[in-house]
């Protein structure tokens, strides 16, 4: 030791540029620090969802939940799994032993349950993802006086210009009830066209669906066949054909039933200072920065009142960053303190010189 101060004392040129590097090392890693209030942890689950539309819990149960309970069942690092079963999708939780790798084990049940191939046609693509906690940035809410479908798309708007900011990648719209289209059909009617209740269900399935026709190979080129018949409105829902008769009359649905192209019945309703709202919920990734989201999202904010509507009001009404920032500039604060202390104290016992230098060791320890 002594050996290697000697020679920093002999080489003054050297240790200056040694010190130089120390500070520019020390002050790119604060530049570069990842800020946030929790670090994000695993939760050492899986989750595993399978939409199946139009199937009540006992054919869920049936053709979705049992088969991948036998997928995962005896599979190495699963601990224990539970499945629900609901109208119109599938779920299961699938828990994680300890100490195993949870991506390990993330990839060996997406290849158990992708290689399933007696799942029922209508089920969607089952979405595996390993179950994280989110860490909540900024909340902001979207009010005005507008019906609540004009609302829900100002709001998903929002959501997609947000989405485009660099440094922005989860962001969730909540606060508003999903989109339904209903179907009432009138026995009545049914009795005139001579037509069950059945039929009309057996005929709206067959005409909302999209069909995979296979694969058409040449020497030159691959075709892939598909059937594309999947509604997505009430105004096409009522051009379905129900009914066919030999005399050319055709029978569409809107003629059977009233259809009601709205919202779920589920009791949703949110104000902001009595006008009705939606919510958008910025989150941040173990990789983002939590000032930089909440920068960025002011920004925005600032930006999109100049073009605002009458009426219509966005605001940031709760700021994680808030708790965030007190605590760094309390850090900064002690940092400070504990600087000056370290040199007054050693310029009032010892000189000047000394009391620098061991002031400048001091603040790279910080």
């Amino acid at each position: 030791m002594k050996n290697i101060l000697a020679a920093f004392a002999r080489n003054t040129v050297f240790a200056n540029i040694l010190l130089f590097l120390i500070f520019l090392a020390g002050g790119m890693a604060v530049s570069f620090m990842i800020r946030e209030t929790f670090p994000e942890f695993s939760l050492d689950m899986i989750s595993v969802s399978v939409p199946y539309p139009g199937a009540d819990p006992e054919e869920v149960e049936e053709g979705i939940s049992r088969k991948i309970e036998e997928a995962v069942e005896g599979e190495e690092g699963v601990s224990q799994y539970t499945t629900t079963s609901s109208e119109g999708v599938g779920t299961a939780l699938i828990e994680i032993k300890e100490n195993y790798d949870i991506s390990e084990v993330l990839d060996r049940v997406r290849s158990k349950i992708d290689a399933i191939s007696t799942f029922p046609a209508d089920a969607e693509k089952p979405v595996i993802t390993e179950l994280t906690l989110k860490e909540s940035v900024v909340l902001i809410s979207l009010s005005g006086e507008m019906s609540e479908r004009r609302l829900k798309e100002w709001g998903q708007e929002i959501k997609d210009e947000i989405q485009q900011i660099p440094v922005i990648s989860q962001i969730s719209v909540f606060g508003a009830r999903d989109y339904e289209i209903g179907i009432e059909v009138s026995e009545s009617r049914l009795r005139e066209y001579g037509l069950t209740f059945e039929s009309v269900v057996d005929a709206v399935r067959r005409s909302n669906l999209n069909q995979a026709g296979g694969t058409i190979r040449s020497a030159g080129e691959e075709i892939r066949v598909r059937t594309v018949g999947r509604k997505y409105t009430g105004r096409e829902l009522a051009e379905i054909v129900v009914l066919a008769r030999p005399r050319g009359e055709i029978i569409t649905l809107d003629r059977l039933a009233r259809i009601d192209d709205g919202f779920t019945q589920d009791p949703i309703s949110a104000t902001v200072n009595g006008k009705r709202a939606v919510f958008l919920n910025v989150f941040k990734t173990k990789e983002e920065d939590a000032l930089a989201i909440s920068g960025a999202v002011r920004d925005f904010i600032a930006q999109k009142r100049k073009v605002l509507p009458g009426g219509a009001e966005i605001r940031v009404i709760y700021d994680a960053t808030d708790m965030l920032r007190s605590r760094i500039d309390l850090l900064t604060r002690n940092g400070i303190i504990g600087l000056a202390l370290v040199f007054v104290l050693l310029w009032l016992f010892l000189d000047l010189r000394l009391s620098f230098w061991a002031g400048m060791g001091h603040s790279h320890s910080l």
